[in-house]
């Protein structure tokens, strides 16, 4: 399942919550590009992964978010393996979780900034991939 086309979700009001407001494991898979699934057994591997459950659903804060991050990059960009990267926050312990890129708040006018930046850069690659289609 590929979540790259999510313009819907991404563009609509409810999808930017507060900074510090939990996310279901729905909005966090959309967030890393990630099957639910996926995070899902990663709380099997990682104790680290803590999210709160209520009713038998998943809610995420940042720390969880920021970890899954991290789980990420260390197994799809660095190519570890599972037991490689539990190794490297077994070894790193706390010191592992400041040094992959953490999610920062960020000034919600930024936020638009950017989101504004992106919807233009979209658009032109969409103009650009029509131009070749034709």
């Amino acid at each position: 399942m590929d979540f790259s086309d999510n313009d819907e979700l991404i563009d609509s009001p409810n999808f930017e919550k507060d900074v510090n407001a939990y996310k279901t494991i729905g909005e966090v898979a959309i967030l890393l590009n990630l099957p639910q699934h996926v995070l899902r057994f990663w709380e099997t591997q990682f104790k680290q992964i803590n999210p709160v459950k209520i009713k038998g659903r998943r809610y995420y804060k940042n720390p969880d978010i920021n970890i899954l991050k991290q789980i990420k990059t260390l197994l799809y960009d660095k190519g570890f393996t599972i037991k490689g990267a539990q190794s490297y926050f077994k070894d790193f312990k706390n010191d592992a979780l400041i040094t992959l890129n953490p999610i920062q708040p960020s000034n919600p006018s930024e936020r638009i900034t950017n989101l504004d930046e992106l919807i233009k850069i979209r658009d032109a690659l969409k103009e650009t991939l029509n131009k070749i289609a034709n």
